[in-house]
């Protein structure tokens, strides 16, 4: 299961970690949306993670921006 941080603080000294491990995208999501968050940001602002969160949930990609 993805890893649960209080705050920026306490992720940065695992951030290095991401440049070399498994990306748990769908594991992280799944947990997120548990969490009831309800808006997400694709940064990158290419399509590709709305169509994966579309798979995941629909409700949710339809408030991507």
């Amino acid at each position: 299961a993805p890893a649960k941080y209080d705050g920026l603080p306490d992720a940065l000294p695992h951030l290095g970690r991401a440049l070399h491990e498994t990306v748990m995208w769908k594991d992280t999501m799944d947990m997120m949306l548990k969490d009831d968050v309800t808006h997400f940001v694709d940064a990158g602002g290419a399509t590709n993670l709305k169509a994966f969160m579309m798979k995941i949930s629909p409700q949710a990609a339809l408030l991507m921006t």
